[in-house]
């Protein structure tokens, strides 16, 4: 979807998220009458409370179902706990269930669109399991990971994308202006060529198959990088350069996740690309552990089994929707 481009869209679009948030509360009516007046200034306001509503509406569907399933969990529950308890009892236990059907309601669109937000800025998102093909207006490709968020500005000749959540593999047709992108406050700027970016906690990691990448930190650290080499850089700077297994880094374009003594929570995030409900590790000894290995991520739960025989944790499931790893 075309957008306007720049710090003017990125204002129109929190303008509105904080609109349409502020009239599903208690919204006075002169709230309602300076809406009304932001929404007639410019048809772009216009459109991005419509993307807005239309993000919500899609999310909203799939987490009143989540709720009903589990209020319907929860209820016999209560049922068989407390059947032989009194009429006002049963009464007071209703009460209980209402609540907490009402705060599973909240929490399951969380379960079920942890980015809902984050996706109502997107011009492009893949769903958990999918991966996605994204053309740009410069003829340009973009595989988008699984649970991937992209957004784009392409204005007055300027080529610059920025990789919100997830993971992406840009084709960069080679042209005169510079092609940018914006990842985790950094940017990687080429001409043409093809890399690799990937999010992970609060840095990037970026990996060249061919052409060359020039890498810039915020704080304006930078590293030029050849076919077959890759980078990690954050808020604080630039990372040594290193080779890179191409066939490793990047076979998660053909569905396989191939790993070396990485965090087990890093590979439980990549996980989660694939696999619904939520993946949580109540235990930091077993986050910070280190794991080799690779599986087919396109199916997670063999993925999880398989690493639950090389390494000791135990699962525990909360109605189906939450895992516990410990």
């Amino acid at each position: 979807m075309d957008r306007e481009v720049g710090s003017k869209a990125t204002d129109i679009d929190d303008t509105a998220l904080d609109w349409f948030t502020r009239l599903r509360g208690t919204a006075s009516a002169a709230d309602r009458a300076a809406f009304e007046r932001w929404v007639a200034a410019s048809p772009s306001h216009r459109q991005a409370f419509r993307r807005v509503q239309s993000l919500w509406s899609a999310a909203e569907a799939p987490g009143s179902r989540v709720a009903q399933e589990e209020s319907e969990i929860l209820s016999a529950y209560l049922d068989t706990m407390d059947r032989a308890r009194t009429r006002r009892k049963a009464r007071k236990r209703g009460a209980v269930a209402i609540v907490a059907g009402l705060a599973i309601l909240s929490g399951a669109i969380a379960l079920e669109r942890p980015n809902l937000f984050q996706d109502m800025r997107a011009d492009a998102v893949s769903a958990r399991g999918e991966r996605r093909t994204v053309d740009l207006p410069d003829g340009s490709t973009v595989l988008l990971d699984a649970d991937s968020a992209l957004a784009q500005r392409f204005t007055n000749g300027e080529r610059r994308v920025a990789l919100l959540r997830g993971g992406a593999y840009f084709s960069v047709v080679k042209a005169a202006q510079s092609f940018v992108v914006e990842a985790s406050s950094g940017t990687v700027e080429v001409l043409g060529t093809k890399f690799d970016v990937r999010l992970s906690d609060d840095e990037a990691v970026v990996t060249v198959a061919q052409g060359r990448v020039a890498v810039t930190s915020p704080n304006m650290q930078r590293a030029l990088l050849e076919p077959g080499q890759q980078v990690r850089f954050d808020n604080v700077g630039v990372g040594p350069v290193r080779s890179a297994d191409l066939a490793a880094s990047m076979a998660w374009h053909e569905g396989r996740f191939v790993f070396y003594q990485a965090r087990f929570a890093d590979v439980i995030g990549e996980l989660q690309r694939y696999r619904p409900g939520r993946l949580i590790i109540a235990s930091a000894a077993l986050a910070d552990s280190r794991v080799s290995g690779s599986f087919t991520l396109d199916d997670p739960d063999a993925a999880l089994e398989s690493l639950r025989s090389t390494v000791n944790f135990e699962t525990y499931s909360i109605l189906g929707r939450l895992t516990v790893l410990r």
